[in-house]
């Protein structure tokens, strides 16, 4: 071309580029989110054509998006989880025609196959050619048209590969054309076929088909003269196809149609046995545990390597990408998927040992040895694992399984209260371990064991009666260890939350050992101090919700004391003709707790709460005085005497002191005994008696109005009210 259209087509090339570039721009920018005060969208404006070509370049300059037009954009999702949507090729009709049309094609086959035997019109053996041609023109169709249309040749290439099945199956099963053997060894052939495909084509659905086909054969060739160790034998070569597969692939839908179907195969395979298992030859149990080991190593040791392998060399075992539907589905459900090797981690271990369990019978020390070695060797495991630079949650599975295999070598190896104290311990060592490390994997399976502890405790307190010396014996001591390790853990944690559960819960199970264990005033003054140990701990965590605690226990021993200190039960005492020391006793006990309750008035810090207690306490006393006195001749006379010196000492203390409230108090007490001298003493004491109680109260009335100025601190009184009241 000459030089006049060469600078044409330069111009148009340069005029096409700036176009491109003003497109591209403008759809970014109306894409984002637009803000209040944004600047308009900046267009490339291109340099002069006459300029040189190296100073040709294109420049921003500001241009109103109007200038070019509305552009319309679709609605942006909502936020939060992502709206599931079909991947595109499975919107389209190609793909639902092609699936009705090779399962009905396949229906057709079996149809033709039940129709053609009706008629009589085909031998048995062009019925099974027949379905063999049919076969394998859908698979060379299939291969065929791989690169021009990749799903309808997957479609061809599967229901080749069922039809080669629904042939084998119908020459040895129905037609009975072919003998065992040669009938398993075809649909071996078929499944062999079926992985080399998917390999070969790099599409999980024919491995599927395969690994269904294969762990189906058996029960599709089934005969009564099968063998057990031939079953085994014939699984796991099938499993060894599938799992290898997935190593290489990393086909995650290929790796649990093996899991879940290799167990249901072997779990029907254990079931075809005799009922009485000590009974079966050796060799089908060997075979039968043979087939655990397998399961054991390729569903859980083949997994881990290849997420070793694929940390090390990600570039060479990548994963393959689950499509639209990763995109679409939520990142809780992307991380399960992900996730899946944990999963098997720890369900193929256990599902194992209840297998062979079921095998042999075992007794539970035997399991104890087998569960032991387990924890082991998942324990070097993970101790391997921390050196290899994979994600930590691979050495805290592992951890996790060698804990509950431990766990479950002491269930089986210890009983009772040994084992009771084994978990508690391992419980707390497994919390101190958290604690040095700050681990928070290993936390939540100490919370979860200390779980575990609490709900056995709870049923040997609530099924269990006491026995033997009470607190001392063996039982009483295994659970006393674990309601110090909880209250020992209440002290070493450090959030709140979890402080406070520990102590409520320790304090709870505490109470429920003490009801257990005693009984009587033994029971109801334990009670009492432990409220009192509940409010110390309060001032000491500053906890509110421990303080409340420490409330609901004593008003529980408040009810009880106050059912002891009423009359009824006084009058059955005395009836009883109980002996000096039984009543002594209980009053004793009666006192320690009143004492209690005032002890706790001092602990509290709110004015509201200790005038509560106080009042309660005062009450209370009353009550004890009245009791311990009404049982002795002319009772009424001494009680009436033991409230007036009580109250004297009130009112003398409240005022050398300045107290207000105990002040008032001792009045008060002083107006009940007048009120007791009146509606009592009256009428039921003798006459001697009323002469001396109301001449004697008279006269220390008297007396302590006498003296009620020259006791009385005014000053002192006021200025604690006003600091109480502030």
């Amino acid at each position: 071309m000459n030089e006049p259209q060469d600078k044409q087509l330069l111009e148009r090339i340069e005029k096409l580029e700036h176009a491109v570039t003003v497109l591209q721009t403008l759809v970014t920018q109306w894409y984002q989110t637009p803000q209040a005060g944004a600047q308009a969208p900046t267009v490339p404006v291109a340099a002069p054509a006459s300029a040189p070509p190296e100073k040709r370049a294109f420049v921003l300059t500001p241009s109103a998006p109007a200038a070019v037009g509305p552009i319309s954009r679709p609605p942006a999702p909502p936020p939060g989880k992502p709206a599931f949507e079909l991947p595109a090729h499975m919107r389209s009709g190609e793909y639902w025609l092609g699936k009705v049309g090779i399962a009905l094609l396949l229906f057709g086959v079996a149809f033709l196959f039940k129709y053609s035997i009706d008629q009589g019109w085909l031998t048995p053996s062009v019925r099974v050619l027949f379905g063999l041609a049919l076969g394998a023109f859908l698979i060379f169709q299939g291969l065929r048209l791989h690169v021009r249309r990749r799903h309808f040749s997957q479609l061809l290439l599967g229901g080749g590969v069922a039809t080669f099945y629904i042939s084998g199956f119908a020459a040895y099963q129905v037609l009975r054309l072919v003998s065992h053997p040669v009938a398993l060894g075809f649909m071996a052939a078929v499944t062999v076929l079926a992985f080399v495909l998917s390999l070969a084509q790099d599409e999980v659905s024919l491995a599927l088909i395969g690994a269904l086909g294969g762990l189906g054969t058996p029960f599709l060739l089934y005969t009564e003269g099968g063998s057990l160790p031939g079953l085994v034998g014939y699984t796991c070569l099938v499993l060894a196809g599938t799992t290898g597969i997935y190593f290489f692939k990393g086909w995650r839908s290929l790796l649990w149609t093996s899991v879940v179907g290799g167990w249901i195969v072997f779990l029907i395979g254990l079931d075809s046995m005799p009922g009485n298992r000590g009974d079966w030859a050796t060799q089908e149990s060997w075979a039968l545990q043979f087939a655990a080991l397998f399961a054991w190593g390729a569903f859980w040791a083949l997994p881990v390597l290849r997420e070793l392998a694929a940390h090390r060399r990600p570039e060479r075992w990548t994963w393959p990408s689950l499509d639209a539907v990763e995109r679409r589905i939520s990142r809780e459900a992307r991380e399960l998927v992900a996730g899946h090797v944990h999963l098997l981690t720890v369900s193929t271990p256990l599902v194992a040992l209840f297998y062979s369990d079921l095998v042999w019978r075992l007794a539970d020390s035997t399991l104890g040895w087998i569960t032991l070695g387990g924890a082991l060797v998942y324990a070097a495991v993970a101790w391997l694992l921390r050196d290899s630079g994979m994600s930590s949650r691979f050495v805290y599975t592992h951890t996790l399984v060698s804990l509950l295999l431990f766990t479950a070598s002491l269930s089986f190896h210890l009983s009772g209260d040994t084992l009771f104290i084994a978990l508690t311990t391992e419980a707390l060592v497994l919390h101190l371990v958290a604690l040095r490390l700050r681990d928070r994997f290993v936390a939540i399976v100490a919370h979860a064991l200390s779980v575990l502890v609490a709900v056995n405790l709870v049923e040997r307190l609530v099924s269990t009666s006491a026995s033997g010396t009470p607190l001392l014996n063996a039982s009483a001591l295994a659970s006393g260890w674990a309601v110090v390790v909880g209250l020992a853990l209440a002290f070493v944690l450090t959030p709140p939350r979890e402080r406070r559960i520990y102590m409520i819960t320790a304090q709870a199970l505490l109470a429920a050992l003490f009801a257990r264990e005693l009984d009587g005033s033994m029971l109801l003054g334990t009670l009492a101090l432990q409220a009192v140990f509940i409010h110390l701990l309060a001032v000491i965590f500053d906890d509110r919700t421990i303080r409340v605690a420490g409330h609901v226990l004593l008003a529980a021993v408040a009810v009880w004391l106050a059912d002891r200190l009423h009359l009824t039960e006084l009058s059955l005492l005395v009836d009883a003709r109980t002996t000096a020391f039984a009543v002594t006793q209980g009053a004793l006990v009666d006192l320690l707790v009143i004492a209690c309750g005032l002890r706790i008035a001092g602990i509290l810090a709110r004015a509201d709460e200790r005038m509560f207690y106080r009042v309660a306490v005062h009450v209370a006393l009353l009550l004890w005085l009245w009791r311990a006195f009404v049982v002795l001749p002319n009772g009424q006379a001494a009680a009436s005497i033991a409230w007036g010196v009580y109250a004297v000492l009130l009112l003398v203390f409240g005022l050398r002191r300045g107290q207000r409230d105990l002040r008032l108090a001792g009045l008060g007490t002083l107006l009940l005994v007048v009120a007791k001298l009146f509606l009592v003493d009256l009428a039921d004491l003798a006459a001697i008696w009323r002469v001396l109680l109301f001449m004697g109260f008279g006269a220390l009335f008297l007396l302590l109005s006498y003296y009620f100025r020259a006791l009385w601190k005014p000053e002192k009184e006021a200025r604690d009210h006003d600091a109480a009241s502030g």
